[in-house]
Formats: structure tokens, sequence, C-alpha cells
């Protein structure tokens, strides 16, 4: 019998976890628009680089990218601080900018590193403006 009332909740569980998430995720992503010709990869709290996780831990240059609330729920409590780097693999010399997120109020301030690149944002986007020309391979 308890093995049964396992079962339907372990089921009831699995049905409804994408739900809550999807419906969680669509209040709270965080979006980075990257307006530049470099990658960027990124910290959240005590995460790994991003490009560590996945490719998507990756944008690429002149794209977008959603940053799911859960990631936040992971590695972050209320506030976060997340790093910005302008390279494919969160290279320390070129940290371009700091933020600190609540989970609920979105971006709390910005510290731009960089010379080079400015990150701007409000609520839960950011922009990342500037940097090096593009070079012809």
């Amino acid at each position: 019998m308890r093995m049964i009332k396992i079962k339907h909740i372990t089921a009831l569980v699995i049905t409804a976890f994408p739900v809550l998430v999807s419906a969680q995720t669509l209040l709270t992503d965080f979006r980075i628009n990257n307006n530049t010709n470099s990658y960027i990869t990124s910290t959240l709290g005590s995460s790994r680089c991003s490009a560590e996780v996945n490719e998507q831990g990756k944008i690429k240059p002149k794209t977008s990218a959603n940053v799911p609330s859960i990631l936040f729920e992971l590695f972050c409590k209320n506030r976060c601080e997340v790093k910005l780097y302008m390279s494919k693999n969160c290279e320390a010399t070129q940290k371009a900018a700091t933020l600190l997120i609540d989970r609920k109020q979105g971006l709390l301030s910005i510290t731009n590193h960089h010379s080079k690149y400015q990150v701007t944002g409000s609520g839960f986007a950011i922009n990342v403006n500037g940097g090096f020309a593009k070079r012809n391979a």
C-alpha cells in the first residue's frame, strides 16, 4: 500500500514540475542582450563558470539569452552577485561588470569594470554594448 502511494505522489510531482517551473520562469527570467562582437559568460552567486555547464552558458555575439529563474533559486538566496565576462570561459582579465540582482525586484546595481564595455539595464533585463571591432578572419 505504501509503495502505491509513493508511486502516485512521484507521478504527481513529475507531472506538475514542468508546469510549476514554466509558470515561475515566465515571471522572473533574466534577459541579457549582447550587442557586442564578443561572447559573454558569467558566474551566478556560487556557481561555476556558465561555459562549464553547457554551450548555452555562452551568449554568442549579437544575440540575446534568457537566464532561467530556477538558476537564481539554485545558486542564490534573495540577492545574488553576477559577474559578466567578455570571453568564452570567464577569463578574469575580461570581467565586464558585476551585477547585484534581487530575485523579486530584479537588477539593483551594476559596477562596470572594463573600459571597452558598458553594461546597463533595469528590472530583469540588461544590455551589454561596446567592445572591440570585429576582426576579419
